[in-house]
């Protein structure tokens, strides 16, 4: 990950690319929090959150709220993108 942000930092495509790919597998981060939220926080994952000092529901919103806007800007590029393709006579 210290590679892909320095790579990202110099502004290298192919690395900003798999960034915005790889913000796309955030949603299915979000439909597990949202279970996990609604189920329960595993009692392992709620001991180690307290042993950091953080409340569980907190962290796992947390989690949530990076998550979601993960899939957000995934869901920005992927429009943005096809906006583009259309305006330029571009085929998918």
């Amino acid at each position: 990950m210290a590679v892909l942000a320095v790579l990202v930092l110099r502004g290298a495509r192919w690395a900003l690319w798999l960034g915005a790919v790889g913000s796309g597998g955030q949603v299915a981060a979000v439909i597990g929090t949202v279970w996990e939220l609604a189920e329960g926080i595993d009692a392992g994952k709620a001991r180690n959150l307290r042993r950091l000092g953080f409340d569980p529901t907190l962290g796992v919103l947390i989690n949530l709220t990076y998550s979601a806007a993960a899939s957000v800007l995934f869901g920005w590029l992927v429009v943005r993108r096809l906006r583009r393709r259309r305006s330029s006579g571009i085929a998918l």
